[in-house]
């Protein structure tokens, strides 16, 4: 499953697009590299786009592990954080769906879900000429 990554300047937004099939050690292998560039801090605000995705296979007990991985990755929470996942499809539900209960208890992480990338535009504070460019 690809997972592309764009960082985005103003404002400061990290826009994942995932497509394809969904497993958890490619999550894991995008975080560690994405992690490392210069422009990435972790109360970063994220864009998490799975509209992508066709297919999501994984097992409660592997989704968990890599949960923890991810927390250890990004470090003890001290800040606020949003994400919000872009999720039109129902296997983009689904993931979502399972994200954000695993991380609903950490606090100051905020996770929404939505349908449509205007809607996580307006969350995100994001200018409309970046929404247009997806759309081209």
């Amino acid at each position: 499953m690809p997972i592309q990554y764009t960082f985005i300047e103003h404002p400061p937004v990290l826009h994942l697009r995932y497509s394809g099939q969904f497993t958890m050690q490619t999550s894991l292998d995008a975080v560690a590299e994405y992690s490392q560039n210069p422009k990435f801090v972790a109360e970063m605000p994220h864009l998490i786009d799975l509209s992508g995705i066709h297919v999501f296979t994984t097992d409660h007990k592997e989704f968990i592990e890599a949960q923890i991985r991810l927390l250890e990755q990004y470090g003890e929470y001290r800040y606020e954080s949003t994400s919000v996942f872009l999720a039109p499809t129902p296997a983009a539900r689904q993931l979502a769906a399972m994200a954000t209960n695993m991380w609903s208890e950490v606090p100051g992480i905020n996770l929404r879900t939505v349908e449509d990338i205007a809607h996580a535009a307006v969350i995100l504070g994001l200018p409309d000429s970046y929404v247009d460019s997806l759309a081209a």
